[in-house]
């Protein structure tokens, strides 16, 4: 069942030692960015140094027939057996592979509770890995969560306790509520200066470092000739080769964990507006999964206990971006003061997906990545 357990999964290993989803699950959908608590009943042989931890999970769906969209609740049992050794007085856990019939050469390792005793209090070290009768730990402790665990002799706790906007990889230590200041908001620029646009929706949360300059007034000046008139967060007034832009921007909102994100901003010059409307989820709602909201939905696959494959709804992606741009590039024939240079601006919007930054939905990741190959045709030509 996709996601079950996954949200105490580390990246120390494919998954935390209590996130019962076998290796390989899809994780192309995040959890929920609040804390998340797992409960089960477990049995420990101290004999053999090992203990089996059994858990029922439920899960709602939009589920996917044909044409129609219902919402369902998923109910699996999970249980899975480990193995536990003591180095000093840090746990670790190897997980028994059912494939290879033996416990893995790997373990998740803990610490906090009491030397020699699998039953208490322990927290996760995800940077740690126990391989081989060795621990070691790399210098990245840069995650999202913190992850607990409580054994007792009948029952197991696992807690997953987000540390906030942390991640690098995520590209969330570039975040900025300052609207006005953000990459998106340079993409504007330069394509009401070119005439043309290579926009993504969610760069309006991704801080622009040129536009942070306590010198931007005199950078755009001297890149645009842009004179700025007023600026708050979320509007700003400027002129551009004697033209005069209105941008607002009356929604802008993302989650901690950039699994919803909705962006409504409007850009208007001498009357005439061009909207930008935007929202992308992962988290379906049952008030979502309707048979309108069809041409948003992009469906997965998986399997339940059974083997029986299903699908379901796995996002919604509302985005006018190509009418918003089309709409620009009319804006831009008052603006514009050089055209069909912009290859590199376009190529800037594009690249990222392979640095891996900045894409955080896979419908943005193959928009810019087929944008990329277009690209390189048009230098090949």
């Amino acid at each position: 069942m996709k996601n079950l357990f996954k949200v105490f999964a580390s990246t120390a290993l494919c998954a935390s030692a209590f996130g019962l989803v076998a290796c390989g699950d899809d994780s192309s959908t995040s959890a929920s960015s609040s804390s998340d608590t797992q409960t089960g009943s477990i049995s420990v042989n101290e004999a053999e140094q090992t203990l089996t931890a059994t858990a029922t999970e439920s899960q709602d769906l939009c589920l996917v027939n044909g044409g129609a969209y219902s919402w369902t609740t998923l109910k699996e049992t999970y249980s899975t057996t480990f193995k536990y050794i003591f180095v000093g007085d840090t746990l670790v856990l190897r997980r028994y592979d059912d494939e290879k019939e033996k416990f893995r050469n790997d373990g998740n390792v803990y610490i906090g509770g009491t030397a020699n005793s699998v039953y208490g209090s322990w927290q996760e070290l995800p940077n740690c890995e126990w391989e081989h009768g060795n621990i070691e730990c790399d210098d990245d402790d840069d995650y999202s969560y913190d992850f607990y665990l409580t054994i007792t002799k009948s029952s197991f706790t696992s807690k997953r306790v987000p540390r906030g906007i942390v991640s690098e990889d995520d590209y969330t230590d570039h975040y900025t509520d300052d609207y006005m200041k953000s990459e998106l908001m340079r993409s504007i620029y330069v394509g009401l200066y070119t005439g043309r646009f290579s926009t993504s929706p969610s760069d309006i949360f991704h801080r622009d470092e040129n536009l942070s300059d306590p010198n931007a007034n005199v950078i755009l000046a001297s890149e645009f000739g842009v004179t700025i008139q007023s600026q708050s967060k979320t509007s700003e007034t400027f002129t551009m080769n004697g033209q005069t832009v209105k941008v607002n921007v009356s929604k802008a909102s993302i989650s901690d964990d950039a699994d919803e994100k909705q962006v409504n901003m409007s850009v208007d010059i001498g009357g005439t507006s061009c909207i930008l409307d935007y929202q992308v989820t992962y988290n379906i709602t049952k008030d979502l999964c309707k048979v309108e909201n069809a041409e948003y939905f992009e469906t997965d696959y998986d399997y339940d206990v059974n083997d029986n494959k299903y699908y379901y709804v796995d996002e919604y992606y509302k985005s006018n971006r190509d009418a918003f741009e089309t709409c620009m590039a009319v804006l831009a024939e008052q603006t514009a003061v050089t055209k069909g240079s912009d290859i590199l601006d376009e190529m800037i919007w594009a690249y990222p997906v392979y640095l891996k930054e900045a894409v955080n939905t896979k419908t943005e990741r193959k928009a810019r990545q087929e944008k990329f190959h277009k690209i390189l045709e048009r230098f090949a030509e």
